[in-house]
């Protein structure tokens, strides 16, 4: 939502691991309800209204419809890419959701505006060739023009290693871990 993100525009995550951006995004796009197809502890209280909770996921259920974009993942480990499929059936969006073995310097993105969203290793959370997956990211960055990217960087210094600077840097919290989410408009 902080990079302006319409789901009539192509999403993309290079380094997608399990596949939660990619996943979270197809289920904006698709108009899922959270928490569509369980039930809740308040659904077992005395006096709740069974009717009335069945006529709202019905409403809510109706206003589904298949993503307008493109919503593309991909990683360079094939167990991310495994774990990210499977993440992507168990949430209902498998068929939304297109997810590749590729490393983040080979992705061809699609052409025309979207939106490029990432959480590269930084040291803290996933220590694997941070350096490396950086440069991978600044090498993408060059040929995502007229998209817009966000990046979570836990390190100053790892997120120096991306060609130009963000149009806008905000202070979050990833998982616990004080980061800094970066806007690019390459």
């Amino acid at each position: 939502m902080l990079t302006g993100w319409q789901p009539d525009e192509p999403l993309l995550d290079p380094m997608c691991g399990s596949g939660t951006i990619p996943i979270e995004g197809a289920l904006l796009a698709a108009r899922r309800a959270p928490g569509l197809g369980r039930t809740f502890a308040f659904e077992g209280w005395p006096g709740h209204d069974a009717a009335r909770t069945q006529d709202l996921r019905e409403r809510l259920a109706a206003l589904s419809r298949d993503p307008p974009a493109a919503v593309l993942a991909s990683d360079r480990n094939g167990g991310a890419v495994r774990l990210a499929g499977k993440n992507a059936e168990a949430a209902g969006v498998a068929r939304f959701v297109r997810v590749e073995r590729r490393d983040a310097v080979d992705v061809a993105p699609t052409p025309g505006p979207g939106v490029c969203l990432v959480n590269p290793p930084y040291g803290i959370r996933l220590d694997r060739d941070v350096e490396g997956s950086w440069k991978a990211l600044g090498s993408l960055l060059a040929r995502l023009s007229g998209w817009t990217v966000g990046i979570l960087a836990g390190d100053a210094a790892v997120a120096g290693m991306l060609p130009g600077r963000p149009a806008r840097s905000l202070e979050v919290q990833n998982g616990g871990i004080r980061c800094k989410f970066l806007i690019y408009r390459p």
